[in-house]
């Protein structure tokens, strides 16, 4: 048996539910990638107007990495920050640390290459 938890969900479907359990697998693995990539594409879209929050918190390698939750409750995985923003963060006031997000959040949002 696999151990992975998706493989033995997809094995055990029917062949007409196969095509759909895949697309529901495929969309949780790459869910903030499709949602970036989505949220791009929207015209109307305003990431400032958009977001919610911004959390940020370390990762067991000591760099930080940040999350996105928007307004309609729709949130990003981790993102990691480069080294240089992530020392930038640990250096900087707590009341300075909410802009920096909003800002790591909006340039990952905007730009093509997230």
């Amino acid at each position: 048996m696999c151990p992975v938890p998706q493989h033995s969900w997809h094995s055990g479907v029917s062949p007409e539910e196969k095509e759909d359990v895949a697309l529901m697998i495929a969309s949780t693995i790459f869910r903030k990638e499709i949602l970036v990539m989505y949220l791009n594409r929207d015209p109307d879209f305003k990431p400032e107007e958009n977001i919610r929050d911004v959390r940020a918190y370390r990762q067991r390698n000591g760099i930080f990495a940040f999350s996105i939750t928007f307004n309609e409750s729709y949130m990003t995985l981790g993102i990691p920050m480069d080294q240089d923003d992530s020392d930038r963060y640990r250096r900087l006031d707590p009341d300075d640390k909410p802009v920096f997000l909003m800002h790591l959040a909006v340039d990952h949002l905007t730009n093509q290459s997230a």
